[in-house]
């Protein structure tokens, strides 16, 4: 519902790239898989980003909470609720210098029942969440502040940095086909790409 002809024409152009073989690779070793926790059954994982302290920030549709994995403690730690919230789609850190361990997080209102699925038209946020004097929950959490909000968005998903303009964001809203730029700082929003290729055949 929410792929579009631009992620297809990127993935084909990729694989013109660097063409495939159907013959076997032997001397390439498989990296060891090890699972050391498993979410409930019926958890909506989203998105993985490394804190520079090698611990993950996580996200999921299941829930507004923004979790910190940390490979020995199980289970994850909820670092930070999203008052007013259901989901938590994706997550970019900020690579500007002063930006060390922030990171700018989606949130919003996901219907998840069987037969009503889908995004909360208007619900969209993003955030700021500043985590580097963040060691333990109990102790000093992370600094979280709303950064925008996206009246008109149908669906967030997608939020990347801009390297050349560290101030600015892209964020997708995969529900509409549309691209926002959003300026870190003052949380103004504008409306970069509307592209027909981008709409989903579906509406949401």
């Amino acid at each position: 519902m929410y792929s579009s002809t631009l992620f297809l024409t990127v993935l084909l152009l990729a694989l013109s790239i660097f063409p495939t073989s159907s013959k076997p690779i032997d001397w390439i070793e498989p990296f060891p898989v090890e699972v050391f926790y498993q979410f409930p059954i019926g958890t909506w994982m989203d998105t993985l980003f490394e804190r520079p302290n090698g611990k993950l920030l996580a996200t999921s549709l299941s829930s507004p909470d923004l979790l910190e994995v940390d490979t020995q403690v199980n289970p994850p730690r909820i670092v930070h609720t999203f008052s007013g919230k259901t989901s938590c789609t994706d997550i970019s850190p900020s690579y500007g210098v002063m930006d060390k361990d922030v990171f700018y997080v989606i949130a919003g209102n996901m219907d998840l029942k069987p037969f009503s699925f889908g995004p909360v038209r208007g619900s969209w946020s993003v955030y700021r969440a500043t985590m580097r004097h963040h060691h333990h929950p109990t102790k000093k959490p992370p600094h979280v502040s709303l950064v925008a909000d996206f009246p008109a968005a149908t669906m967030l998903k997608g939020i990347t940095q801009l390297r050349r303009q560290k101030k600015w964001f892209l964020v997708g809203d995969s529900g509409a086909g549309i691209v926002y730029r959003l300026h870190a700082k003052s949380g103004k929003v504008v409306k970069v790409l509307d592209d027909p290729l981008m709409k989903p055949k579906k509406p949401c």
